[in-house]
């Protein structure tokens, strides 16, 4: 089923965003990149480029996906899914509370969008921000 199918390209672009293959990662994702040049002005028109520094500069917490699980249809005829991402070491991903705070909520399960586009499927949302 085509939910298979989206499923399937969302963990192909974690994985090569991880793995840092950078290509197949701007082949996949069909989302915003108005964040990525916000980061890096100095890269125009390398959607690659943008991933890789996005990844080992910019805070994105380019993780193994630990678990993917089936959210439903979003409003506009997409597939949505939950997340969860492997640390390094093994343990479960925690994105703790924002910019130095102590308090507040840690998240482990991240929304992600995917679209069937005429190539394929594309997925619209970037790995968590780690700051």
């Amino acid at each position: 089923p085509e939910k298979d199918a989206a499923e399937q390209a969302l963990r192909d672009y974690l994985t090569a965003l991880h793995a840092g293959d950078f290509i197949l990662g701007a082949k996949l994702y069909g989302g915003d990149t108005e964040l990525l040049q916000t980061w890096n002005p100095d890269i125009t028109n390398d959607l690659p480029a943008l991933l890789e520094r996005a990844c080992a500069q910019n805070g994105l917490g380019c993780l193994l996906p630990r678990a993917i699980t089936w959210r439903g249809p979003d409003s506009n005829g997409g597939y949505q899914f939950m997340v969860e991402f492997s640390n390094s070491d093994g343990t479960l991903f925690h994105q703790g509370p924002c910019c130095g705070e102590t308090e507040g909520p840690s998240f482990s399960n991240f929304l992600f969008r995917v679209v069937k586009t005429e190539s394929g499927y594309a997925v619209l949302d970037l790995p968590p921000y780690v700051p």
